[in-house]
């Protein structure tokens, strides 16, 4: 492994936050130990888990003494029990793996190299793996060996035919994270990372991409993720950047996040009227048509699809 000698010493904490996470758990942790850069610490935030996540974590421990536990006492969603992790963590990076999520076995030798750039957070492109089909799929960030320092309005750009920069996981430089007291907010349950990531950047940091595969990302359909995915109250938090003054003072950004916005809250039509059809609540949909315009657009461009389908079929 050669890494540049700014790197050679630079130790890592791979932080893990878990809840209900015993049936995979072992996953993530192996892929986290087996680097090819070690870690110098796996530490596990077990956030009230309700199975026997605790005592998995405790097995695991007995096997490497580089992995630590914190058990919270209360469940507080991800943002939480990660921020205990950053409080807590002795390296001077701190790499994200998500429970159900693994590395690849080289992916902490790459984040090394490119931290070494003067970067205060680095991320590797991923996949995502299909637990059922045992494949993965691209992310639409093109792989290569190349590295690209991106920007705000790069990270910020809405759900083009590359997957949401939101999902990139990054190790973070524990030193600018306690110089702007960076914590991951507490407020929301979904999308935490991509508003993470974007009080970084209004602080000025600077974000390294690596284009290599490093993250395998699990998909939903694995039934391994214990996140509930809320539109509403996403799009209800990322529109509150638009009154921090560095955006709103800034054209271009506003008209990328408003338009984030619009595109959630069309994610959020889609869901409502779903969830109505398939309860056979008519009511319920009515009462949602009238009362909220993407509901409405929805419904209207459900109708059209439909009439178009007749049409073609004659």
């Amino acid at each position: 492994m050669n890494l540049p000698s700014s790197t050679s010493n630079l130790s890592i904490t791979v932080l893990i936050a878990a809840y209900d996470a015993a049936d995979f758990l072992h996953r993530s942790v192996e892929s986290a130990l087996n680097q090819t850069y070690a870690p110098l610490e796996v530490l596990i935030v077990d956030d009230c888990s309700t199975d026997t996540t605790l005592n998995v974590v405790k097995c695991l421990q007995t096997l490497d003494a580089r992995i630590r536990i914190i058990a919270l006492p209360q469940n507080g969603g991800p943002a939480q029990a990660r921020n205990a992790g950053l409080d807590a963590a002795r390296g001077d990076w701190i790499a994200i793996l998500d429970a159900d999520d693994r590395f690849a076995p080289d992916h902490l030798e790459n984040m090394a190299r490119a931290a070494a750039s003067g970067a205060d957070i680095v991320a590797q492109n991923f996949v995502f793996y299909n637990l059922q089909a045992d494949c993965t799929t691209p992310s639409g960030i093109a792989v290569s060996d190349a590295t690209e320092e991106v920007n705000i309005y790069r990270f910020a750009l809405p759900y083009t035919k590359e997957a949401d920069w939101g999902l990139l996981k990054p190790m973070l430089n524990r030193e600018f994270l306690t110089r702007h007291a960076l914590r991951y907010p507490v407020h929301i349950r979904h999308d935490e990372d991509f508003l993470f990531i974007m009080y970084a950047f209004l602080v000025n940091a600077r974000f390294i991409l690596g284009h290599r595969i490093g993250y395998f990302y699990t998909e939903r359909s694995s039934g391994w993720s214990r996140t509930q995915v809320n539109y509403d109250g996403m799009w209800q938090h990322i529109q509150k950047l638009l009154i921090d003054p560095c955006v709103a003072d800034d054209t271009r950004l506003t008209r990328l996040i408003e338009q984030r916005v619009r595109l959630l809250k069309r994610m959020a039509a889609e869901r409502c009227f779903d969830h109505y059809r398939q309860a056979h609540d008519a009511f319920g949909l009515f009462i949602a048509i009238f009362t909220d315009i993407y509901v409405l657009r929805e419904a209207v461009r459900r109708i059209v699809r439909k009439c178009l389908y007749k049409v073609i079929a004659l």
